[in-house]
């Protein structure tokens, strides 16, 4: 009966959010008390966004077993349920985009509305869909965030190489490429990326300053030997893209520090 499987499904919710306060109890932590927490959480959640509490629930649990703490699970539970609902997919898969995220860019789980408007305005400006420029990112988040690049500057530069390779998983491979020759291959380029004082530029000054010096070679094949050469075949092809990109921006008026 209806009556019996609404029972049935209660404990099955209630005997998951014990089974996640066990593994995710902070020293200190009651587990009877987390387990009340997490359940009223996922019901508050479920009643906001009109969704079921099992939904809610799974999208909390892969939070948490994605590493978050309790609490930070809770902050970025709501930006995880938003992108869920305007994308269409699984919350729980978008909870481990969200994690994923967080990590490679080493923010706190409070800037998790961070994540979810940069997302959202790739998706707005680029040609793929927010969970789509999430996966690119898992393939060079770590690198950019590692070179200095903050998680907007790395989305600007994978929405540029998908506008040509219109595949953001294969974008955000070749952009990885192309993020770890610049560094391997620094003295090597034509032109300086760090300050005086060691520091890395600002990465739009970076292919601003590439994009001049890819305009001093005479001939298409010299520039093509310099970009094989330097990034590598998966690392030349973000560069071209990033490039199209620019030359497009330029021939329609705006200028390179736009």
């Amino acid at each position: 009966s209806a009556i019996k499987e609404g029972i049935s499904k209660f404990a099955e919710f209630e005997k998951s959010k014990r089974i996640l306060a066990v593994v995710s109890r902070e020293a200190g932590q009651d587990i009877k008390t987390l387990a009340s927490r997490y359940m009223k959480v996922a019901s508050e959640a479920a009643d906001r966004f009109g969704l079921s509490v099992m939904d809610t629930s799974r999208a909390l649990d892969s939070l948490v077993r994605a590493g978050l703490s309790s609490s930070d699970a809770i902050k970025a539970l709501n930006s995880t349920l938003e992108i869920a609902i305007s994308e269409g997919v699984d919350a729980a898969q978008v909870a481990d985009i969200m994690a994923s995220t967080l990590a490679q860019f080493a923010l706190n789980a409070d800037e998790a509305e961070r994540v979810a408007d940069a997302l959202t305005n790739a998706a707005a400006i680029g040609v793929s869909t927010m969970i789509q420029y999430a996966t690119g990112l898992s393939y060079c988040g770590a690198v950019a965030h590692q070179l200095g690049l903050n998680l907007e500057d790395t989305l600007t530069a994978l929405v540029m190489v998908d506008a040509s390779i219109k595949d953001a998983t294969k974008s955000g491979r070749y952009l990885q490429a192309m993020l770890s020759a610049m560094a391997s291959k620094s003295k090597d380029l034509g032109f300086a990326i760090y300050d005086v004082n060691g520091k890395m530029l600002d990465f739009g000054e970076i292919i601003k300053r590439l994009y001049q010096h890819l305009q001093t070679f005479r001939t298409e094949q010299e520039r093509n030997a310099y970009l094989f050469r330097i990034f590598g075949e998966q690392g030349a092809r973000a560069v071209a893209a990033i490039i199209t990109y620019l030359d497009k921006a330029v021939k329609s008026g705006k200028d390179l520090d736009q």
